[in-house]
C-alpha cells in the first residue's frame, strides 16, 4: 500500500508539476484545469475590456503556468491581468493586477510587490507594481477553489487515482465555469475601476505635460 501511495504521488507530480528554477515552486494545478480557466478568462476579458490581450512576458517574477494579460491604455502605461494558478497542491487560482508608466511588464522584485491592508489609501500613485486581487477588492487574499477528490477525501488511496485521471475538456470547461464568472465580476467590479483611476492619474498628467511643452 505504502509503494502504491509513493506511484501515485509520483504520477500526479509528473503530470501536474514543472520545475521553474530554483527560486520558484512547482504548479500543481492540473493542466486541463489551467487550459479551461485560461480559455474562460480570455473569453470573458474579450466581453468586459476588448483591449487586454494574452501576451508572452518573461520575467524572473513569473513561473510556469501562469498567464498575462496586456492592456495599453495611454502612451507608456501598461496594464496587466496576472492569472496564477495555486502553487501549494490546491486546485486553485487567483488573479493579480499590474501597471507600469514604463511601458512594460512591471521591473518588480517580488510579487505581489505591494500589499494593502484595510484602509491603506490605493497606490495609484506608484509607477509600477503587481498586487492581488483580493487586496483591491479590500478582502483576504482570494482564491477561486476548483475540485480535487485528493482534497476533498484526505487518506483515499481512490481519491488519489482520480487526482491524476485526465479530464476531457467539455468537462473541465463545466467545472471551471462558475469560478471564472466569480473572478470576472472580480475584475468588473475592483480591477477595471481601479485601473480607470490610473489611466487618470498617469494619462492626464502626461497629456497635460504634452500640452505644457
Amino acid at each position: 500500500m505504502k509503494h502504491r501511495w509513493s506511484h501515485l504521488i509520483k504520477l500526479r507530480t509528473q503530470q501536474n508539476n514543472r520545475p521553474v528554477s530554483r527560486h520558484t515552486q512547482a504548479v500543481w494545478m492540473r493542466k486541463e484545469y489551467r487550459k479551461a480557466v485560461r480559455e474562460r478568462l480570455t473569453q470573458g476579458l474579450r466581453r468586459l475590456d476588448p483591449s487586454f490581450a494574452e501576451v508572452k512576458v518573461v520575467s524572473p517574477v513569473l513561473g510556469f503556468g501562469e498567464s498575462v494579460f496586456e492592456s495599453s491604455v495611454c502612451d507608456g502605461l501598461r496594464a496587466f491581468l496576472l492569472l496564477i494558478p495555486s502553487p501549494t497542491g490546491q486546485q486553485a487560482f487567483t488573479l493579480e493586477i499590474g501597471w507600469s508608466t514604463k511601458g512594460r511588464f512591471p521591473d518588480v522584485g517580488a510579487r505581489p510587490s505591494t500589499i494593502l491592508g484595510l484602509g491603506d489609501r490605493l497606490p495609484i500613485h506608484q509607477s509600477e507594481a503587481i498586487l492581488r486581487i483580493g487586496d483591491l477588492a479590500g478582502t483576504a487574499d482570494c482564491w477561486w477553489q476548483l475540485p480535487d477528490p485528493a482534497v476533498e477525501r484526505p487518506g483515499d488511496l481512490q481519491a488519489l487515482q482520480e487526482s491524476i485521471e485526465p479530464i476531457d475538456s467539455a468537462r473541465a470547461a463545466e467545472v471551471v465555469a462558475a469560478p471564472v464568472v466569480e473572478a470576472l465580476k472580480l475584475v468588473a467590479e475592483v480591477a477595471l475601476p481601479f485601473l480607470s483611476q490610473l489611466a487618470l492619474q498617469h494619462c492626464e498628467s502626461e497629456s497635460t505635460g504634452n500640452s505644457a511643452s
